[in-house]
């Protein structure tokens, strides 16, 4: 963990939040005004500045492994062949599983950040997450973005190698919490099943991974299945980043859907190491 400065530019330009956000008070006192993993409310930031323009962030992620992931990740989406699609897969799914073997300590908002800089595209006006999930629930979008980077890392897992698939599995995810605060105007803390928005979304999942299922596991899955058991576990969790909560957070996200048979694989990456 390191301690960076920050002016508000730097925060406008990075509002999704690699560690605690503290503003300093003239007095010099700090005070914490934004949590790892959600989006840093920029109007209470912008009033703030004009009595202090120092803030400082409390780094949880490891930024240089980030950076390589999401680098093995654009190569993904270049790639042509399937051969160098599987190579890359396995690199990512190497320093995945370097993780949950503790080989490598690290935080579960490690590969919230991986999946938001490589597949997050609400960068716009048309859609503006940030400032919905600020107003109505920043825990729900926590969740939101831990559950959505999860099932991408699960369907790399599964067999999915294509990069545009897994683009649109991450917001369509994301867009259907989105959805429903924005009709609700509250989080969410029930089942899936009964989000309004969910069934068509889920209907669309199950059609587009019987499309780009490339590696035949003779299974009926899909990756639908995969987000009810992943959102049921999320949502059970009091979800607090820190340095090393992989055990927490991603093994017991893990344990729910250990029943799908080919998750085997993550305790058993041995080949996947060699040939990566």
């Amino acid at each position: 963990m390191r301690e960076i400065n920050l002016s508000l530019q730097q925060i406008k330009n990075n509002p999704l939040l690699k560690g605690e956000l503290y503003w300093s008070r003239p007095s010099g006192r700090r005070l914490l005004i934004g949590r790892a993993g959600e989006f840093v409310n920029l109007e209470l930031v912008e009033k703030l500045s004009q009595q202090n323009d120092q803030f400082f962030q409390k780094i949880i992620i490891d930024e240089e492994r980030v950076s390589k992931v999401v680098d093995h990740f654009m190569d993904l989406q270049k790639a042509q062949l399937e051969e160098v699609k599987l190579r890359y897969r396995n690199l990512i799914l190497v320093d995945f599983y370097r993780a949950l073997k503790d080989s490598e300590k690290s935080s579960t908002l490690d590969f919230v950040f991986i999946c938001h800089e490589t597949f997050y595209e609400f960068n716009n006006e048309n859609i503006n997450l940030e400032e919905q999930f600020i107003k109505t629930s920043a825990i729900t979008f926590k969740k939101a973005q831990v559950i959505a980077s999860s099932v991408v890392y699960l369907s790399l897992v599964s067999g999915y190698l294509d990069f545009k698939f897994l683009k649109e599995v991450f917001n369509t995810i994301l867009l259907t919490y989105y959805s429903y605060v924005c009709r609700s105007g509250v989080c969410v803390t029930d089942q899936l099943s009964s989000l309004e928005e969910t069934y068509d979304n889920v209907k669309y999942l199950k059609s587009l991974s019987k499309d780009f299922f490339e590696v035949d596991y003779n299974l009926n899955d899909d990756v639908s299945g995969l987000w009810r058991k992943v959102h049921d576990r999320v949502f059970a969790l009091e979800i607090e980043f820190d340095s090393n909560d992989i055990e927490v957070i991603f093994k017991s996200i893990l344990e729910n859907v250990k029943d799908y048979r080919y998750f085997n694989e993550i305790f058993s990456q041995e080949d996947i190491d060699r040939s990566a």
